[in-house]
């Protein structure tokens, strides 16, 4: 059926669905929208017709032609689009489908072009399409209003190997396309003989290629060299290249170098190796939980509280505490202060251990330590110190304790074991003093 066709068809017909080309078909001699598209538009609405533009042009060049309009007509409602010859489909203005061409034509038919214009033959230029713009090298007039006939979003090469958005040169955003000599350029003759040459240089480099996870922080620096133990004997290096490192969490190590498998290894040696380094360190790994006080701490007769640590084990192990303590005494007059430190486990006194150290005026530093021969895997062990004086006062400043609790196996996250604390501080209450006449 051709356009003058259209007179002709018979009655009735249930049409739901209007598919109409552009140049030569819709479009005018000087390529406009004739005025009486607009009414025959609404009266396809009124009929529940569906109209869909359909060109080689770009999808943003038949919005800027339709979309206004279309939406006054249609009560704000959209149309659907198939730009790019069928390559780019938008439906009530949605891009639902896109269809590229494959990316090794596309690099071969830019270098055809390339050549062809650097000839100085032929009068070329290329236009690359993309869904948000068209990209063109060519800056000259001529050039760009032909192209801009078709392309309403148009990104133009500048001096320096950038391409400006729009028309002009000198506004819009810019966007730096980088030549990649493997990835980006090349037929694939070329790129297969760059990737082998590559391959060759790796396989004659002496470390075997490795990606380890450690746990915590083993203090591995790049260019480190690590070796593996092998079952046969051998001790074959990874060189460090890389790492990363989160905080109380594993270290990812990156290395490279000649892979095993290539030389004709396949029974996994190298893996089993990196397996046994990486559950050797898990088990021996050290684990630090520490506390130190943030507000002043004031103790006299009174036992007061100084150092709480909760800790776990993933396996049974043992563990220490560790502490120092500055402490300022201020004896009161004519008597000896004596400050007396007491150990609680999971809140339960420890018996026959509670040290004490006689103190003169001024300031001292008290050394704790605490063993644990045995912590039972898989539970919450809570630790509280507190102390108690005699005979004075003695003061400990904001973060003059410094204490850890340590052991290898331990687990770096303590679980929650349901126990909520909560402490309430009240401000200082002034007290005035009344008298009342009788």
């Amino acid at each position: 059926m051709t356009a003058a066709d259209w007179t002709t068809i018979g009655q009735p017909q249930d049409i739901r669905l209007v598919v109409a080309d552009m140049d030569g078909t819709l479009l005018d001699e000087r390529s406009r929208i004739p005025d009486g598209f607009w009414p025959m538009l609404a009266r396809l609405k009124r009929r529940g017709v569906e109209f869909v533009p359909a060109s080689g042009r770009q999808y943003a060049t038949l919005r800027n032609m339709f979309a206004d309009k279309a939406a006054e007509i249609l009560d704000g409602g959209e149309l659907s689009y198939i730009a790019e010859n069928g390559n780019v489909v938008a439906l009530d203005d949605k891009v639902v489908e896109v269809h590229g061409v494959d990316l090794d034509v596309t690099r071969h038919v830019i270098d055809l072009v390339a050549d062809a214009a650097a000839s100085g033959e032929h009068n070329v230029g290329l236009v690359v399409c993309g869904l948000k713009s068209a990209y063109v090298q060519r800056s000259d007039k001529p050039f760009l209003d032909e192209v801009g006939k078709y392309y309403a979003a148009l990104s133009i090469e500048t001096d320096d190997g950038s391409f400006a958005a729009g028309r002009s040169q000198d506004t819009g955003l810019t966007m730096r396309i980088s030549n990649m000599t493997l990835a980006e350029k090349g037929l694939p003759a070329t790129r297969q003989q760059i990737t082998d040459n590559l391959f060759a240089a790796l396989q004659r480099l002496d470390y075997v290629p490795a990606t380890v996870t450690m746990p915590g922080d083993p203090a591995f620096e790049p260019g480190d060299r690590v070796a593996l133990p092998m079952e046969d004997g051998t001790a074959p290096e990874m060189l460090v290249t890389h790492f990363v490192w989160r905080y109380r969490g594993r270290q990812t190590l990156k290395g490279v170098g000649r892979n095993p498998y290539l030389g004709g290894t396949t029974d996994g040696a190298t893996e089993k190796a990196l397996r046994r380094l990486q559950n050797s360190a898990e088990s021996k790994r050290i684990v630090y939980y520490s506390f130190t006080n943030p507000a002043e701490l004031a103790v006299q007769t009174v036992e007061t509280p100084a150092v709480a640590i909760a800790f776990t084990a993933v396996e049974e192990t043992s563990a220490m505490f560790l502490a120092q303590l500055l402490l300022d005494a201020a004896p009161d007059t004519g008597k000896v202060l004596t400050l007396t430190v007491r150990y609680y486990i999971n809140d339960v006194p420890v018996e026959n251990f509670a040290p004490q150290q006689r103190l003169e005026t001024g300031a001292h530093t008290l050394a704790l330590f605490y063993p644990f021969a045995s912590v039972e895997a898989g539970t919450v062990t809570r630790l509280s110190v507190r102390l108690v004086c005699a005979g004075g006062t003695v003061k400990i400043a904001p973060y003059g304790i410094k204490a850890t609790v340590t052991g290898q196996g331990m687990a770096s996250e303590t679980p929650w074991d349901g126990t909520l604390e909560c402490e309430e501080t009240l401000l200082p209450i002034a007290i005035k003093a009344r008298s009342i006449d009788v």
